[in-house]
């Protein structure tokens, strides 16, 4: 499951993004660990600036491109998951050990994609 990203100040426009994923069990639906993503800063998605001045000539009616905050995730058979995000990084989560707890040193990488 992929908790959105959602906004930490009043101020939405300018506010830093904070988004989960969750892992699930199939049968109980009980959340077996969460990893809480590094806050992402723009207001728009990685790389959404490089074509803004055509866009605001060309489709002024959208500037901004305002992807979903998520791609669609991919499960593997090892119990990881791989997932997309707004802000560039493809995100491996994984709890290796089986503890419940996700550790951010030795349980996830991600990949800069250099664009969302």
């Amino acid at each position: 499951v992929i908790v959105p990203a959602r906004y930490k100040q009043k101020i939405l426009r300018w506010a830093p993004k904070q988004s989960e994923i969750w892992a699930l069990d199939v049968r109980t639906g009980e959340v077996r660990w969460k990893y809480l993503v590094p806050l992402y800063y723009e207001w728009s998605a990685k790389g959404d600036m490089e074509g803004f001045s055509d866009r605001r000539v060309h489709v002024p009616m959208r500037l901004i491109c305002l992807p979903a905050a998520w791609g669609s995730p991919t499960l593997t058979g090892d119990g990881a998951v791989h997932v997309g995000n707004m802000d560039g990084f493809v995100y491996s989560v994984r709890d290796a050990n089986g503890d419940g707890f996700i550790d951010p040193e030795t349980e996830v990488s991600r990949f800069d994609s250099g664009g969302a």
